[in-house]
């Protein structure tokens, strides 16, 4: 007897549904898809870091290859006679050494006129290899025996590679700190171990100041970024603080370093920042980075006294003071409205002592050199450092020259980090994304001094590294996208929508579209309104399969050519992703 026609649709619709797959069925397929897609970026990345690492070692060894193991200009063959001086004489000798054959005639007290963490760096590096704990833990004979046999010469020769290596990684963990992501950290690391304004200053045999500066501000500003990231991280300020005072042992730059966090802090309390993990983690920093590095000569009390290091600590006391009256207003309990005015008048109140002190000479002036960064027309008096080529205003060739491709990548990584929100994943701290500010200020402050002298372009090397990170992320991404979406066949429920939508998009002049829809077109809102039509043309080509080819295309030059590093691509990827920040904004 055969089954009702009632049950026979029954069954009919039961079947079919048994053959659609259900929703957990198509959630597990893209959590699978997902989960492939990460394993696969996952092993890009390790390969990229390999690379990075590997190759920022090897390029700077070409010298070592061509002309063996020689130490070269003028300064850095003085601080390999100082390091010579020093693993000669001891400490005790080198703070008191003056040097008949700098200077000459005159001659140099070289205890109390250099920055010392370079020789002392060398020498204990040296005496560790040679040490009986270095060569079992070295294992080899082979390897242990060709540690033993460096020379100290040979050490100064090889630090700069050494060091770019901690350049390398330590910009790529900042990279992740303010991208959120790997494959930006592991692009990083390709740009930083291969751009140029790194890479003039840490080449094997340049053993000069910047070669072990350089690396330290890297992870100074990485364990301060950190040290943000979450409500209980504050501590990691201390480390950030003892690789500034390494720092400030190394190289003058310091200034820099420490002004640069000085204005980090100030940005993030302005724009509300008030937490007490905040002042926690400056006065980690400031304390653990001023206090052991004024014990060398050079240094001296000049963070305290000097009016180029008295923001910092301006900033220390300010915190600390308006803290003072946060538990003012907590235990007496007083009103938020007097609360603000107590505020008022203790901020008042220590800015007019601090002008009256710096009027009375307390603190010293500003030196030459710096005052030449600000006013063009300063000089130092010194006829030989003022016509130096590197001490002159940096041109738009020099910026091409040290930067190369990454030169057309960092407004492009500016505005992705600035605007693209969404986007790019951000450590933030109540709601503030705080190494994003950081990022941002970093490229300012390095891009204006850099404008004023070109020396200064090395401090462009490691934010050029981050952007640019962030920048390829997206080509490489995008890139993927239109591959995978070009081959990937379109489900027929899409389809169907989005023939529905084509129709919808098709109206491509003014004419076609509302009043209100005029009205509220981006192109609007500039006055260009006459410019809609071609707009929406573009709009609607981009998405169609024509232009669908032509991206795949595009995304395979990008690919291959970003890939081999081949500058002229750089205009190219900048003009694609701009394209996709309008399309897909």
């Amino acid at each position: 007897m055969p089954p009702p026609k009632g049950d026979k649709q029954k069954n009919g619709s039961s079947a079919q549904k048994t053959e659609a797959p259900s929703p957990v069925v198509k959630k597990e397929e893209k959590k699978e898809s997902k989960t492939l897609r990460n394993i696969i970026i996952g092993v890009f990345v390790v390969g990229l870091f390999s690379w990075a690492i590997f190759e920022s070692y090897r390029i700077r060894l070409y010298p070592i290859k061509i002309y063996g193991r020689l130490v070269h200009e003028f300064d850095p063959w003085f601080n390999y006679r100082a390091t010579q001086y020093l693993a000669d004489n001891g400490s005790d000798a080198f703070w008191h050494w003056f040097d008949h054959r700098s200077w000459y005639p005159i001659g140099r007290p070289v205890g109390t006129t250099i920055y010392p963490a370079m020789q002392f760096t060398a020498l204990y590096i040296w005496q560790g290899l040679k040490s009986t704990l270095a060569q079992t833990i070295l294992g080899a004979q082979e390897i242990a025996g060709f540690a033993a046999n460096m020379s100290l010469k040979d050490i100064t020769v090889f630090i700069p590679a050494w060091f770019s290596v901690i350049s390398t990684i330590t910009t790529a963990l900042l990279t992740k700190e303010a991208s959120g992501s790997w494959l930006a950290a592991g692009l990083s690391a390709a740009c930083m171990a291969i751009v140029p304004a790194h890479l003039m200053r840490t080449i094997a045999g340049v053993f000069d100041n910047e070669c072990v500066a350089v690396p330290a501000m890297c992870v100074c500003f990485l364990f301060w970024c950190r040290s943000l990231r979450t409500k209980y991280s504050w501590g990691f300020a201390a480390l950030s603080g003892l690789a500034y005072a390494y720092m400030a042992t190394a190289w003058g730059g310091y200034i820099f370093a420490g002004n640069m966090v000085a204005v980090h802090v100030s940005v993030l309390y302005l724009m509300g920042h008030r937490t007490p993990q905040l002042t926690w983690a400056y006065s980690l920093w400031w304390l653990f980075g001023t206090i052991p590095a004024s014990f060398v000569p050079i240094v001296g009390m000049t963070p305290f006294t000097s009016l180029e290091q008295a923001a910092p600590m301006a900033i220390f006391f300010g915190l600390w003071i308006l803290r003072i009256c946060d538990y003012i207003e907590k235990f007496t309990h007083m009103e938020e409205e007097k609360g603000n005015k107590m505020r008022r008048i203790v901020v008042i109140s220590c800015i007019t002592i601090g002008c009256v002190v710096a009027l009375t000479g307390f603190f010293a002036p500003l030196s030459a050199r710096v005052r030449s960064l600000f006013f063009t027309h300063t000089k130092t008096g010194n006829p030989l450092v003022d016509s130096v080529a590197e001490h002159q205003p940096a041109t738009v060739a020099s910026y091409v020259y040290t930067l190369g491709t990454l030169f057309y990548l960092i407004p492009v990584g500016m505005a992705i980090t600035a605007f693209k929100g969404a986007s790019v994943k951000k450590p933030e701290h109540f709601g503030i994304p705080v190494v994003k500010h950081f990022i941002l200020a970093y490229a300012a402050v390095s891009l204006f001094f850099s404008l004023q002298m070109n020396r200064l372009l090395l401090l462009l090397g490691a934010v050029s590294a981050i952007f640019g990170g962030i920048s390829l992320r997206a080509i490489f991404l995008w890139s993927i996208d239109q591959v995978k979406m070009y081959f990937t066949p379109e489900p027929e429920e899409k389809k169907q929508v989005n023939e529905k939508d084509k129709k919808k998009k098709n109206k491509s002049f003014v004419n076609d579209l509302t009043p209100e829809q005029i009205r509220d077109h981006p192109l609007t809102t500039y006055g260009l309104q006459d410019l809609i039509p071609v707009w929406q043309s573009v709009a609607n080509y981009y998405n169609s399969p024509e232009g669908r080819l032509i991206r795949v295309g595009l995304a395979v030059f990008l690919l291959i050519f970003n890939t081999l590093g081949h500058q002229d691509t750089g205009e190219c990827a900048m003009l694609v992703l701009v394209v996709w920040l309008l399309l897909t904004s």
